[in-house]
């Protein structure tokens, strides 16, 4: 069972209670959000919030999810990334982004927290959606790269609360949640409503031809340092993608799109999915490029 099979199966899901999707809405926007809403707009500072989400079909279901469930108006930048404008402070509260004070909140709002079981359930979905990444490449379980302590600390406690096993795993770019036994990935699977892929997974399916086991502690270590320079680059991509500065080359551009679009995938596989191919070091020098390219851009202004 691939990721993008289950994350096909968990777009197409519906919830059934308002509730349910306003505790999708908020863990995206937790997931997806930089920390801030200010931003100058053209002559002045308004309160603003641009949220990189990834791809179209995830800004899709956002953009849905904020004007149905909140009745604000959102504005979509491109098929990765969309806009509020309107009523922003009050998004932002009723979404617990920002406590009464204005002040960031880093974890899960209270609502989501104390929901029931359908409620937590939308919640490991978002999230999943957001940043989730499923076996491969030799290793069983799932895994989520989580923005905040706060943020790993409320997901490990759903789960917990769903009935399935998962440990947090602090690192220096964010925290992971991790759930390692098989029968737990697949309860939280069908839980998040992933029922096919559920049935599906099997971890032993996940190892490629030729691949052997890796020690866990240098596994671990290695596949940590990865996921943090992936997570990393992601985030800065996205983020440079919402707003994309003027005469940066095309080539690079698609390479950033290809990063934002497949954040679970390694440089190898986005090497595969490259028009043409190319290598993983070409792939990795692109998107070194692009982000030195904004770099310079933003010393300018």
């Amino acid at each position: 069972m691939d990721i993008l099979d289950v994350r096909d199966e968990l777009f197409r899901h519906r919830p059934a209670r308002a509730d349910i999707g306003r505790a999708e809405a908020a863990t995206t926007l937790r997931f997806a959000c930089a920390g801030t809403l200010d931003r100058t707009v053209g002559a002045a500072s308004v309160p603003v919030l641009d949220v990189p989400a990834g791809c179209a079909r995830a800004v899709g279901r956002l953009a849905r999810q904020i004007t149905d469930l909140f009745e604000i108006p959102v504005v979509r930048l491109s098929a990765e990334s969309l806009r509020v404008v309107a009523r922003v402070p009050e998004l932002a509260r009723r979404t617990r982004l920002c406590d009464s004070t204005g002040r960031w909140v880093r974890g899960l709002p209270p609502p989501v927290v104390a929901g029931d079981d359908a409620v937590l359930a939308g919640a490991w979905r978002a999230a999943f959606l957001a940043a989730g990444a499923l076996g491969g490449r030799g290793r069983a379980g799932l895994e989520l790269l989580c923005p905040s302590p706060e943020t790993a600390m409320a997901l490990t406690g759903a789960a917990r609360r769903l009935g399935v096993a998962a440990l947090t795993r602090p690192g220096t770019h964010g925290d992971r949640v991790v759930i390692r036994d098989p029968a737990d990935v697949r309860a939280v699977l069908g839980l998040m409503g992933a029922s096919r892929a559920a049935q599906a997974w099997d971890p032993a399916l996940r190892r490629g031809p030729g691949e052997a086991a890796v020690s866990g502690a240098l596994h671990d270590a290695n596949r940590e340092r990865a996921s943090q320079a992936a997570a990393t680059t992601t985030l800065r991509v996205q983020a440079l993608l919402a707003d994309p500065p003027a005469g940066v080359p095309e080539r690079l551009l698609a390479t950033g799109l290809l990063r934002a679009r497949n954040p679970e995938l390694s440089l190898q596989e986005l090497g595969r999915l490259a028009d043409p191919p190319m290598t993983k070091d070409a792939i990795a020098g692109r998107l070194r490029r692009l982000l030195e390219h904004a770099e310079r851009e933003r010393l300018t202004r």
